[in-house]
C-alpha cells in the first residue's frame, strides 16, 4: 500500500459534506454544524496563532506565526472561545511533535494536520466531537491519540496511513467512522466497534496488517466494501445477527482467519469477501443447513470451498471456550 495516494470515494465525500446540515448530540453535548459567517480573519494572537472570528463570537485557529515543537491550543483568545482548528491550518508542519487541544475545541477541520511528519502525540479533551476528512492524514509518526472521550464523528481518511498508531480508544459515543478513516494504520492491533456506531465507510480499516482482534457491534447492517481488506492476522471473526450484507472484498486476504462465526441474519456475501483466506477451516453457523443454503454467496469466495460448516451453534458457549 502506498501512503501518498488516497482511495477517496466521491459519493462518501459528498454525503459527508451534506452532513454539516445536521446537529448531533451526545451525553449532553451538542455538535453545532451550522456554518457561521466570518467577521474577521488573519488576526494574530500574542502566543503565535493566526485566527478568524465568527459571527457567533467564537474563534477558529487557521495557522501560526512561529514554529512549535509542543503546541497548546488555548481555551480562549480575547475572551472568545476557540472552538475549531481550521482546514489546512498546520498541514505539512515539520516541527510539531506534541499537540494539546484547548478545552473548547469541538472540531478539527479537513487536512488540519495532514502530513505533520514529526507529530507523535495528540492530547484531546472530552469536548472534541468531530474530526474531519484527512485531519491527520499521513502523520506517520503519530503513536498516541488520547482524551477524546465523547468523540462522535471521524471523517474519511482522518488517520489514513498513520503507520505508528498502535492503539485508538474508540469511545461509545462514536456514530460515524467514514471511508478509509484508519486505512494503512499498519501497527493498529485491535478494533472494537462502539455501541452507538451505525455508519462506517468503505475500506475504513483496510491494510491494517497488524490487527489481531476485531469486535463488531449489533447495529451494523452492512459490512462495507473492503472494510478489513488485507488484515492478515485476524484468527477468529464473529458476525453479529444485525448484519445482513457482507460486501465485496470485506475480509479479503485475511490469511490467518481460521474460525468464522456467522449469524443467520446474513443474507448475502459479496464478491471476494473472503477470498484468499487460506487458513479458514470452520464456519460456525447459528441457523440450520437450509438457512445457510439460502445465503447468496458469490462463487469468488474460494476460501469457502473446503470449510466445515457446523450448524445450529451456540455462539455464547463457543466464544467463551475460545477466550
Amino acid at each position: 500500500m502506498k501512503c501518498k495516494k488516497k482511495f477517496l470515494l466521491p459519493i462518501i465525500a459528498m454525503l459527508l459534506s451534506v452532513a454539516i446540515l445536521i446537529t448531533l448530540s451526545s451525553c449532553g453535548k451538542t455538535l453545532d454544524d451550522i456554518e457561521y459567517q466570518i467577521i474577521s480573519s488573519g488576526n494574530t494572537s500574542k502566543d503565535g496563532f493566526i485566527y478568524s472570528v465568527y459571527e457567533n463570537d467564537t474563534i477558529v485557529i487557521t495557522g501560526k506565526t512561529q514554529a512549535f515543537t509542543e503546541m497548546i491550543i488555548p481555551d480562549e483568545i480575547d475572551g472568545k472561545k476557540v472552538v475549531e482548528i481550521g482546514a489546512n491550518a498546520f498541514e505539512g508542519d515539520e516541527t510539531l511533535v506534541k499537540l494539546t487541544l484547548g478545552n473548547n475545541v469541538m472540531r478539527i477541520r479537513e487536512d488540519a494536520f495532514n502530513s505533520c511528519s514529526r507529530l507523535v502525540m495528540v492530547d484531546a479533551t472530552e469536548n472534541l466531537l468531530d474530526i474531519r476528512a484527512s485531519a491527520f492524514y499521513n502523520c506517520q509518526r503519530l503513536t498516541e491519540f488520547k482524551g477524546a472521550t465523547q468523540l462522535m464523528r471521524i471523517g474519511n481518511s482522518a488517520f489514513y496511513c498513520c503507520e505508528s498508531l498502535v492503539y485508538f480508544d474508540f469511545p461509545e459515543t462514536i456514530e460515524l467512522i467514514d471511508a478509509e478513516a484508519f486505512s494503512g494504520c499498519i501497527k493498529l492491533t485491535e478494533v472494537k466497534f462502539p455501541e452507538d456506531l451505525e455508519s462506517i465507510g468503505e475500506m475504513a480499516f483496510a491494510f491494517c496488517t497488524s490487527l489481531t482482534k476485531v469486535t463488531l457491534n449489533d447495529k451494523i447492517v452492512d459490512i462495507p466494501n473492503g472494510l478489513f481488506l488485507q488484515c492478515e492476522y485476524i484468527e477468529s471473526l464473529f458476525i453479529p445477527s444485525s448484519v445482513k450484507t457482507i460486501s465485496e472484498h470485506a475480509f479479503r486476504g485475511n490469511k490467518a482467519l481460521k474460525n468464522l462465526y456467522l449469524s443467520d441474519g446474513v443474507e448475502s456475501i459479496g464478491l471476494a469477501s473472503f477470498a484468499n483466506c487460506p487458513s479458514l477451516k470452520n464456519i460456525y453457523y447459528d441457523g440450520s443447513a437450509s438457512d445457510y443454503e439460502d445465503i447468496s454467496i458469490d462463487p469468488s469466495n474460494d476460501s469457502f470451498d473446503n470449510v466445515t460448516v457446523l450448524y445450529d451453534q451456540d455462539f455464547e458457549e463457543l466464544l467463551v471456550k475460545e477466550d
